[in-house]
């Protein structure tokens, strides 16, 4: 948070902005930052202390990141205001297939995603509509109003960051399971030296949900790993169960495929549908995008409209494949 000083207020250091964090201001009255201050006094965002950076420079307003804005557009000139608009069309087109491919649909929704821009005082024709952009706003006349807004942003943020750490975890979760299916077995120790070491307790509660999906799964204590014991009976059985229950979460419906594309050696939409109900196309797309990430093996079979797992290959081979995508 910026700090009061004689001559007003000290920026805080550009390093160590960020949009998950990070309040931009331009030219506000010092009542109106005391205001916003107060708002988020003791608020944190997934355990970082929130910051103002109060700005007089215009062009900091595209290269500060933050999460929401409160920009007074009282003096500034009309070349200026129009550069913004325009900025603002530019992030709300929908994306050239060139840049698609350049950058992918997920760089560009992080790089074209405007946050909440509050302007007051703007005096501009023609203004039009725009998501996230509310001008003339009288977001400060009311003191209520200015703290739900902020509330309601950083109750948005902390959901995206949930939705992260579930990511992180669904991959860490499945590379495990992979290593299991081409390695055999699997030890903390192991998985340590590939991934960001975790505890001893996450470590146990992600193989405790590989457990459920596949009951082959056992733990060795004599060597004190789990293993993963793939007989072709056990194949001819496991290929017909269904699952023991409808998925409470993403990370098993994944594991679930993964697991059927192992035992079957295939996987479709309309499988999955039946075991985990309805599923939307662009989720099952979403699903098998992860899997074919971290295992290079799995190829879409265009005749069939479905995805087979080709060959599980040697132990070396495996575990270059589990290292991640290339």
């Amino acid at each position: 948070m910026f700090i009061k000083s004689r001559d007003g207020f000290n920026l805080p250091m550009r390093d160590g902005l960020s949009s998950k964090d990070t309040i931009l201001t331009y030219k506000l009255e010092e009542w109106q930052l005391n205001l916003l201050c107060e708002s988020i006094k003791a608020k944190q965002i997934n355990g970082r202390t929130l910051k103002i950076f109060v700005t007089d420079d215009f062009t900091d307003i595209y290269v500060i990141p933050h999460f929401i804005a409160f920009l007074n557009f009282r003096s500034v000139r009309g070349e200026e205001k129009q550069g913004f608009f325009d900025f603002w069309h530019e992030c709300l087109r929908p994306p050239s297939p060139e840049e698609k491919l350049l950058l992918g649909d997920e760089k560009l929704r992080m790089d074209l995603t405007m946050p909440p821009t509050y302007i007051l005082n703007c005096h501009f024709p023609n203004i039009d509509k725009m998501p996230y952009l509310y001008v003339n706003s009288d977001i400060f006349a009311d003191k209520n109003t200015l703290r739900l807004a902020l509330l309601q942003e950083i109750k948005n943020l902390e959901s995206k960051g949930k939705a992260s750490q579930n990511s992180i975890r669904l991959r860490r979760v499945l590379k495990t399971y992979i290593l299991l299916i081409y390695r055999g077995w699997i030890t903390k120790k192991e998985l340590d030296k590939r991934e960001d070491p975790i505890s001893i307790r996450m470590f146990q509660k992600d193989m405790k949900i590989i457990k459920e999906i596949d009951p082959n799964v056992e733990y060795e204590s004599a060597k004190r790993r789990y293993v993963l014991r793939i007989t072709q009976e056990a194949k001819e059985v496991d290929s017909k169960l269904e699952p023991p229950r409808k998925f409470s979460m993403r990370l098993q419906r994944v594991l679930w495929m993964y697991r059927q594309l192992t035992y079957k050696g295939w996987i479709d939409k309309e499988v999955m549908d039946r075991w985990a109900g309805p599923l939307s196309l662009r989720t099952f797309q979403r699903d098998m995008r992860i899997i074919r990430e971290l295992d290079h093996n799995v190829e879409y079979d265009s005749a069939n409209n479905r995805y087979v797992l080709c060959s599980i290959g040697n132990g070396s081979k495996a575990e270059q494949n589990t290292r991640g995508p290339a």
